[in-house]
């Protein structure tokens, strides 16, 4: 059950550390900083699809490359599991990329399902 009240990010440091606990629950960033701030996971799994497939990559060769099982980077994938940061490094780092090239094309992703 979604929580109705959104965490207030008055204290950046404990922000990240509310997020952790409290996935599910909005973030919301008071003044001009705009509305609730979602991340969608799925969208950064397409994107690793797309560039995995644009660059000739089978899932058991990415997944050899960036150090996790095959069965994570499928799941990933398909959005039904959220990566943590040393994941999305170990998987941009095998595509030959920065992660915050891949956050980007995941972000364009995203504005374009909108």
């Amino acid at each position: 059950m979604p929580c109705r009240f959104p965490i207030i990010a008055h204290r950046p440091q404990f922000v990240y550390f509310f997020r952790h606990i409290y996935s599910h629950v909005p973030l919301h960033y008071p003044g001009d900083r705009g509305d609730n701030v979602q991340f969608d996971y799925t969208a950064l799994g397409e994107a690793i699809r797309v560039l995995r497939r644009e660059k000739g990559l089978s899932q058991e060769v990415l997944s050899g490359l960036a150090g996790i099982a095959r069965t994570h980077l499928t799941m990933i994938e398909t959005g039904t599991l959220k990566p943590n940061l040393d994941t999305v490094c170990k998987l941009a780092q095998a595509l030959d990329l920065r992660p915050s090239e891949l956050f980007a094309l995941a972000e364009e992703r995203q504005l374009k399902g909108e």
